[in-house]
Formats: structure tokens, C-alpha cells, sequence
């Protein structure tokens, strides 16, 4: 008699995790799937392709059948995916993680415990001078085989803070225009923009047409897939990659970023790349609220404990009143005192045809710092969003005509928008951030 999938589906969300669960399962609760998914997903799963990849895990976890398990899995998409996944890309990943999931089993059932090495001191030199000969990209500041972080808030400039190292590193040049960096090929990961994004800002830096760049636009390359490592490392090894950029860190694997032990099991899969001496630097996103929210700037960075702990170097992106700032928030390697930390701005020319990412002067700096009552009603603004003449002086509660010249000036400097609304009545707001493109 056939098997009515319809009704085993309805028996198993009606059962919850008890269905099926024979063991370990991914730690989405299989509860937690039976739910409307969203693309951007909900509080429970990150996205309908995380949901689908944590029912994959369950259903074969179950030990059931292939065949009827995918059937399962389309029925369960159809239901609860909101647009459902395309049916011959979920059959597909189903395929494979099927298999990839056999060999994760059978190395947790089975691990291969390395003995302990001891070293004496004349051992200890040796190492310590195999790794002082590793040598940097960037003096100080990138270690050559390192991992090293960007984070940010949206809008903060990381794209193009990303773009000048690699600009750098093609041609030889300096980051910021200040540190210089190694020559090398780059591999750069990009699966967030897209190239209609990139290339524009690639040719406004004036990065040369012929430069060793292999690009990969939004590839769906998992770092955590063992056959998609191997083509990286084959190519890195092939043109002598020494720098690879990978935006943004959400976006290349299939992990859980808030367990930690799944960010260490991520770190060991970056390894591999690193051990053939190439850097990774890796975009990652702040929390939500972002700049501020720590007196520690990589604490402000998304996820769990684990992605940070593992970086040789940590650089936050900040900007205020148009001048942007890069500070290392992490270093293993150097003394706080020697690491990176520059003022800089991103100007476009006046045909804007190019850009130009370079260090800010004092006085520039000086001129653009918003004094105490600006800072008041900026930050008034951002709250509210809109407001008229007499909230803000009701809010800052200081002199009316200091209220108001701070006002002209900010209005002056275009970081709030005077406008006329209902009634003639004036009202203020921020301008927009600058570059609506930017979202890193």
C-alpha cells in the first residue's frame, strides 16, 4: 500500500521533534520548522535556506529512505516556505548534503585522536622563528596565513575600506594611502554585492583592467564544503593567491554563527586556505545598533564568541560627521600602541568618475566635529526621525538662538534636511546616508 506523505507530514508536525529524533540532530528544532519561513527568515531560523538545510539534517538523522525523504522535504517546502524554495535547486541540495552529512557522522562517530607533541626550548625557537618567518601582506597590520576581520555597521564604508586593500595588493600600493602592502594575486569571495555593484567602485579606485584579480560573483561558495575548499585551494595554489577577501562571513557557510562550536568547527574548515599561506579577510557584520554598543569594538560584531576569539586581527570601520575611522579592536601579534588606527576619508572627484579612499588631516577633522548642541539634536533626530522647530528646542533645552544657529549649520553642512510640511510648518530630518548604494 503507498505510503500518503501528506499524512506523515501532518503526523510529524502534529508529534514536534519527538517524531523522528534518533540522535543528534542540527540545532534547529525540528518544531522550529513547522512554521511560515520567510525568505529573511523569522526568530527562530535565519532564512527558508537554513531551514531547509536544518530539515535535511533532521530527516536524515531519522535513518528513513532517500527517495521518501525527499518527498517529505518537497511537501514540507511547498507548505512552509514563503515564496517555496525552486524545486530542482532543493533537490539538488538535498543530494548532496545527504552525503556530506553520512561523512560528518561517521567522523564524530569514529575520531582520530592526534598524540600530544611536547617541545623543548630549542623546539620552541624553532617554531617561533618558522612563524616570525611567515612574514606580513601588511606590516603590523595583515599577517601573511592570518584570519583578519572587518566589521561595521551598514553604510559605514567597509566596502570601500575592503576595495582599497585590494587595490593595494594588486598594484603594489598603500591601504588608506598610508600602509603599504605586499604585491600579490586576489581571490575575492564576493557573495553580497554582486559584480553590477563592484565593478563600478573596482574602476573608480582605478584598479588596472589586466590585474591578478579572480573574482567570484555570488557563486554560493560554503566555506564548510569540502569539495568547494578543494577548488580554492587548487586555485590559490595555481596563481599564487596571497590575499582572499570573502564578503560577507554570513553568507559562506551553512552554520550556526551563534553556536560556538559550530564557529570553531568554521575555523577549522578557513584553516585549510590559511595553511597554504594565504590571508583571509573576512567582511562580518556588526549587530544590530552596531557602533556603540560595546566599549570593545569586536564585541559589537554579530554572532557568537567564537569568530572573534579565532582572528589574528580584528579592524572596526566607524564614521562620524563624514569621517570615517579604522581602528584594530583585536591583535595577536602587535603591541596596541604599534597597531592600525587612521582617520580617512572617500571623496569623489568632481566628474565623480573616480574615487579616492586617503588619510584625514587635523584640520579637517577639527572642521567637521559637530559641537555639544548639533551632537543633541542629531541624535534627537535619529530618535524621532522628523520633528519641527519647537520639539527640537523642547528636547535640547538650550538657547533658542544657539538651537537654531546649530540648526543652520547642520542644515548648511547637508546633515539634516530642512523641509515644509503640513501648515507651513518647518521640520527637520537626517539626510541620507551618504551613498544610498553602500549597504557595506
Amino acid at each position: 500500500m503507498p505510503i500518503d506523505i501528506s499524512n506523515r507530514l501532518r503526523e510529524i508536525e502534529k508529534k514536534g521533534p519527538s517524531a523522528f529524533n534518533r540522535g543528534p540532530v542540527k540545532r534547529t528544532g525540528l518544531h522550529e520548522l513547522f512554521q511560515e519561513i520567510p525568505e529573511g527568515g523569522n526568530s527562530q531560523v535565519k532564512g527558508r535556506d537554513a531551514a531547509s538545510v536544518a530539515f535535511i539534517g533532521h530527516l536524515k538523522k531519522s535513518g528513513m529512505d532517500y527517495d521518501f525523504a525527499l518527498g517529505l522535504l518537497h511537501m514540507w517546502n511547498d507548505r512552509f516556505c514563503k515564496p517555496p524554495l525552486e524545486s530542482k535547486a532543493l533537490t539538488e541540495k538535498a543530494s548532496r548534503l545527504w552525503v556530506e552529512f553520512k561523512e560528518s557522522d561517521e567522523s564524530q562517530q569514529s575520531p582520530q585522536v592526534q598524540p600530544i607533541t611536547f617541545l623543548d626550548i630549542p623546539r620552541m625557537e624553532e617554531e617561533a622563528a618558522k612563524s616570525a618567518a611567515q612574514g606580513w601582506i601588511m606590516e603590523g597590520g595583515i599577517p601573511a596565513g592570518g584570519l583578519v576581520y572587518i566589521t561595521a555597521p551598514p553604510a559605514f564604508g567597509k566596502t570601500w575600506v575592503v576595495l582599497d586593500l585590494i587595490r593595494a595588493c594588486l598594484t603594489g600600493g598603500k591601504w588608506l594611502q598610508v600602509y603599504q602592502v605586499e604585491r600579490t594575486p586576489v581571490m575575492y569571495l564576493d557573495e553580497e554585492m554582486g559584480v553590477a555593484r563592484v565593478l563600478p567602485r573596482i574602476q573608480k579606485l582605478g584598479i588596472p583592467r589586466n590585474s591578478e584579480l579572480l573574482y567570484a560573483n555570488r557563486e554560493g561558495v560554503k566555506l564548510d564544503n569540502q569539495k568547494h575548499r578543494e577548488q580554492l585551494c587548487d586555485t590559490i595554489r595555481k596563481y599564487g593567491v596571497k590575499l582572499v577577501v570573502v564578503d560577507s562571513l554570513t553568507r559562506v557557510h551553512n552554520l550556526d554563527e551563534a553556536s560556538n562550536r559550530d564557529m570553531a568547527r568554521l575555523y577549522s574548515c578557513m584553516r585549510e586556505i590559511m595553511d597554504l599561506g594565504a590571508t583571509l579577510v573576512v567582511c562580518h557584520h556588526d549587530r544590530k545598533g552596531g557602533q556603540g554598543e560595546s566599549g570593545v569594538g569586536h564585541d559589537r560584531a554579530r554572532g557568537a564568541g567564537e569568530i572573534m576569539a579565532a582572528a589574528d586581527m580584528v579592524y572596526s570601520v566607524e564614521k562620524n560627521d563624514g569621517i570615517h575611522k579604522i581602528i584594530c579592536t583585536k591583535s595577536r601579534l602587535v603591541a596596541e600602541e604599534d597597531a592600525v588606527k587612521c582617520d580617512f576619508l572617500i571623496e569623489d572627484s568632481d566628474d565623480r568618475q573616480t574615487v579616492i579612499v586617503r588619510p584625514a588631516i587635523r584640520e579637517e577633522i577639527s572642521s567637521r566635529r559637530l559641537d555639544s548642541t548639533e551632537n543633541l539634536i542629531v541624535e534627537f533626530l535619529r530618535s524621532v526621525v522628523t520633528a519641527n522647530t519647537s520639539s527640537i528646542k523642547d528636547r535640547v533645552r538650550g538657547n533658542a538662538s544657539r538651537v537654531s544657529a546649530a540648526l543652520d549649520s547642520l542644515v548648511r553642512d547637508g546633515i539634516v534636511l530642512r523641509e515644509i510640511g503640513d501648515r507651513g510648518a518647518t521640520l527637520y530630518c537626517m539626510a541620507p546616508k551618504e551613498d544610498d548604494g553602500e549597504l557595506f
